[in-house]
């Protein structure tokens, strides 16, 4: 019986002692140690990479967790700030400064489930000090070698993303490596992480020059594009939003400015040079954020009509004198053949306000076009990724152009000619046809365009891939044969519309893009 009382009271004085420092928190805390615990928590949570709000947040369950009363956080990416009120009402605040920080994704899940066990628990502060600290101890820094290998292969395969050949992305990779070697360098020599930036992206630059100058690289450009994607700060910029939206303006912008290596006063720059021009006050900065005065309300919505009166202003002189607006529009090589001429006679037909300038190029080379401000609008083949508006248009499938009478299965042993630039076409065909025949698809031949194989094919060189059905050859002799994938469904590829800003600021633009959506059903398609 007493053996039982006993295993009974063990097990209850945990129990009763998280009781007790809920109900009689003024009596047993010692404020002191409170707030080294919290402040080190918050600490190590923004060193890790964690948004401001969720600092914050974490603090102050703590506080409530351990029965602190009146307790006060206010936290900005350089600065940590605890304040709580003893009950003989003596302030007791501690602040920290955070001089450099990081993103650590495995630290960050670490010190949150951490801080979620404290709250559950409330172990003594020493214990969570001690449980804070090995984490620390168990977490593994990854040496020299594999960082630069991870360097390698990340920067390699964005190379290759982008379009690149295979030689492209071994010297996307090494480049990477130079990029990886010179943040290492840097960091040893205590340089903060603009100097870091700025020198590991300019040697990288440097070593792509040299591989393309020594023949081993072919694309510049996409050398340099892949490697520089190890600098940047994806993780940093969505913290930085997540802060915005969740209230903590002055850190979400001091954070973004800080991951777009500018500084905060360059952001407000122009809105200072406004409110000089006209002596008044734009907008209020308070500790809650930025928001606009009734002046700075008034001058946003004058703005508006005044950029409004200068479109019709170059709308109507526009139309009276008969100069059209120039739009440059990329457009793949099957596109412009098989849809653009009867799209632009539609167009001329309903409004002929615009003037059509054409880029032609393959579908990956467009969304680097449409991005750098080149075309105004991109014709798209594939799902590439893209962070404007784009407007799905159709989808059409894919087809293998044969000799009247040739089998799906005969297909295996008939000469290929390859027609397609795009990569993402590529890795969709040699997908297919490992599935279908088990091995990797050979090309025989290789042409730039789809027409060019065509006459190849009827001219008895071998067999095409092609996408959409409405190709001009000779149906007597030569057939489409329907590919499918493992579920039997059709294979298929959507095509994209995509915009750039610069069409938002002409309404002839935007009558173009609403007159395509209707000529292509768009209402029956989810738009993007």
């Amino acid at each position: 019986m007493g053996h039982a009382v006993r295993h009974l009271r063990d097990a209850a004085d945990p129990f009763i002692s998280n009781l007790k420092r809920r109900v009689y928190p003024t009596l047993e805390l010692d404020y002191n140690k409170l707030l080294d615990m919290v402040s080190e928590m918050g600490y190590r949570l923004m060193k890790s990479g964690a948004e401001i709000y969720r600092v914050e947040e974490s603090i102050q369950r703590l506080l409530q967790a351990y029965g602190a009363p009146r307790g006060e956080v206010f936290a900005i990416p350089n600065c940590l700030m605890v304040s709580l009120t003893s009950p003989d009402g003596r302030p007791v605040t501690q602040i920290r400064r955070m001089p450099t920080h990081g993103t650590d994704i495995y630290l960050l899940e670490k010190y949150n489930g951490l801080c979620r066990r404290l709250c559950r628990e409330t172990p003594a502060f020493e214990e969570a000090l001690e449980q804070m600290e090995a984490i620390t101890r168990t977490h593994r820094v990854y040496s020299l070698p594999t960082q630069l290998a991870a360097h390698f292969l990340g920067c390699g395969m964005f190379s290759l993303f982008y379009g690149g050949t295979p030689a492209d992305g071994l010297c996307g990779g090494l480049c990477g490596m130079v990029i990886g070697l010179c943040m290492a360098l840097m960091t040893r020599l205590g340089a903060n992480l603009f100097f870091r930036t700025i020198a590991g992206g300019a040697a990288s630059a440097l070593a792509a020059v040299a591989l393309t100058r020594l023949g081993v690289g072919q694309n510049q450009d996409l050398i340099i594009i892949g490697a520089l994607m190890a600098l940047v700060p994806g993780i940093a910029m969505t913290n930085a939003m997540r802060d915005i939206m969740a209230g903590d303006m002055v850190a979400g912008i001091s954070k973004a400015a800080e991951d777009l290596y500018v500084t905060q006063s360059a952001l407000t720059k122009r809105v200072k040079t406004i409110e000089q021009e006209w002596g008044v006050e734009v907008v209020k900065r308070s500790s809650q954020g930025v928001t606009f005065t009734e002046d700075g309300r008034y001058l946003v919505k004058k703005a508006g009509i005044m950029l409004d009166f200068l479109g019709e202003i170059r709308e109507h002189f526009s139309e009276r004198h008969g100069v059209k607006e120039l739009v440059r529009v990329g457009v793949p090589n099957s596109f412009a053949r098989l849809h653009m001429p009867k799209l632009l006679k539609g167009y001329v037909d309903a409004y002929n306000r615009l003037q059509f300038k054409t880029f032609p190029n393959s579908s990956d080379m467009l969304i680097r076009q449409i991005t750098d401000g080149t075309i105004d609008i991109a014709i798209v083949c594939g799902d590439y990724p893209f962070l404007g508006e784009k407007i799905c248009l159709f989808e059409e499938e894919l087809y293998i152009m044969a000799p009247m009478g040739t089998a799906l299965e005969d297909v295996e042993h008939l000469p290929i000619i390859e027609s397609y630039l795009n990569p993402m076409v590529k890795l969709l065909l040699n997908q297919w046809w490992k599935d279908h025949f088990g091995e990797s698809l050979h090309a025989a031949h290789f042409v730039p365009y789809s027409d060019i194989a065509i006459e190849m094919v009827e001219n008895g060189l071998g067999i095409c891939f092609l996408f959409g059905s409405d190709w001009a050859f000779d149906r007597s002799r030569f057939q489409l044969i329907p590919i499918y994938n493992k579920e039997q469904e059709p294979v298929s590829r959507r095509v994209w519309m995509m915009l750039s800003d610069s069409c938002y600021r002409n309404q002839d633009i935007m009558d173009f893009i609403s007159f395509t959506e209707e000529y292509y059903h768009v209402n029956k398609i989810e738009r993007k």
